[in-house]
């Protein structure tokens, strides 16, 4: 009967979808658990340890498998042995492909769910892999806090554009008086410093206005079929004398690179903004990298996870060899009036700007930094097969 028992307790171990392992302590002289030998393991477990049951069953462990130790599980499995409470939890076990021969080092690298039970004396334990879960995870959370970063930027434009246009009508009379009052004194006169002062403060306070409103998507664009290739080779000169002897500019431009329907004029901000951006991320001497390609986006590459549509793009990279930025700093680069630098470098508004003019032309904007490695602002914008404008017939296209 104990027999008939035990086959089915093994069928249905065999059957099951988790790895299980049935494993005794083994002890020193002093009583001391110092390695577990496998006495019994399912088919799931010789899949998931890609070795054969003869060449498991008798063997220690962490002999075999020293991963075990280094991940920390020996020293679970002890405790759950010693104190005879089971445990449940998921880790991760390293990727094992630097390995001379990996497939003879053990389990795949990645997520699992293991639970461990008291077993005589020793261990019950089942694995479950479960990376592409943590993975699903990881996206779902990546496109909830991109939702709600989108939903934050979109609120913070209205709020800017409202302040703004508001601000707009209180700095209107004040140029127009610092204007009249100028007219009326000559040169040199009492008072014309301070309301030139006052008009050139004035001035300044507009420009920053006109930023605001460009951030909250007020100013309208005239849009056309633009060869973004064509735009950054036209600013190479002004971005090399931008970023100084200092620092080197580097163009890798695509040959075959596709149109897109932009406004050139905002292009040329976007682009100024990030060298400008990238220039000051560099102490001392480093190198501004510009580059261009097609991407023909399916719904399986990694930026779809992302929340991109798929389709057809034209990829404008700008890359640094700067101080890059930590987790903290990064979550908020786009933020209007964010900086992470000295405030009289700038008021915060350039990477808002740019975050902006790309949502004006139904792109999408993604950074990458690591503190100490540099930073990466890859920016995707739809492609067209519209052709360029003739300069003799604007509005018709070039046969």
């Amino acid at each position: 009967m104990l027999e008939v028992e035990l086959a089915a307790l093994r069928a249905a171990l065999e059957g099951c979808f988790d790895a299980f392992f049935l494993l005794r302590s083994e002890r020193d002289a002093d009583g001391e658990i110092v390695d577990f030998v496998l006495v019994e393991v399912n088919a799931c477990g010789e899949r998931l340890l890609r070795r054969p049951r003869e060449a498991l069953i008798g063997a220690r462990v962490c002999e075999l498998f020293p991963v075990i130790r280094s991940a920390g599980l020996f020293e679970q499995y002890r405790r759950v042995a010693e104190t005879r409470e089971p445990l449940e939890q998921e880790y991760q076990l390293p990727d094992q492909t630097d390995q001379p021969d990996p497939l003879n080092h053990g389990p795949r690298g990645g997520w699992y769910l293991h639970r461990v039970a008291p077993a005589g004396d020793g261990v019950a334990t089942s694995q479950r892999r479960i990376s592409e879960r943590k993975q699903e995870q990881r996206e779902r959370e990546e496109l909830r806090e991109q939702l709600q970063h989108a939903q934050k930027m979109e609120s913070l434009g209205r709020l800017a554009g409202g302040i703004a246009h508001d601000f707009n009508n209180l700095l209107t009379p004040i140029l127009a008086y610092a204007n009249m009052g100028l007219m009326q004194l000559e040169v040199g006169a009492p008072l014309y410093e301070e309301l030139h002062e006052i008009r050139h403060a004035a001035e300044r306070a507009s420009g920053q206005i006109r930023q605001i409103l460009t951030f909250s998507r007020k100013q309208p664009m005239q849009v056309q079929p633009v060869a973004l290739g064509a735009v950054v080779e036209g600013l190479a000169r002004m971005l090399r004398g931008l970023v100084g002897d200092d620092v080197d500019v580097v163009l890798a431009l695509a040959d075959d690179l596709g149109h897109v329907m932009a406004d050139p004029t905002r292009l040329e901000q976007i682009l100024i903004n990030l060298v400008v951006n990238a220039r000051e991320a560099i102490a001392d001497a480093g190198t501004v990298t510009i580059y261009t390609a097609n991407l023909d986006l399916g719904a399986e590459d990694p930026e779809a996870r992302t929340g991109m549509a798929p389709g057809r793009y034209v990829v404008l990279e700008v890359r640094d060899t700067g101080s890059g930025m930590p987790a903290d700093v990064l979550s908020r680069v786009f933020e209007p009036f964010f900086t992470a630098r000295d405030q009289v470098k700038g008021t915060g508004l350039g990477l808002s700007i740019v975050y902006g003019l790309v949502k004006q032309h139904q792109g999408e904007i993604r950074c990458k930094s690591e503190f100490g490695r540099g930073t990466t602002f890859r920016l995707y914008f739809p492609r067209t097969d519209e052709p360029l404008y003739t300069d003799d017939a604007p509005g018709r296209a070039a046969g």
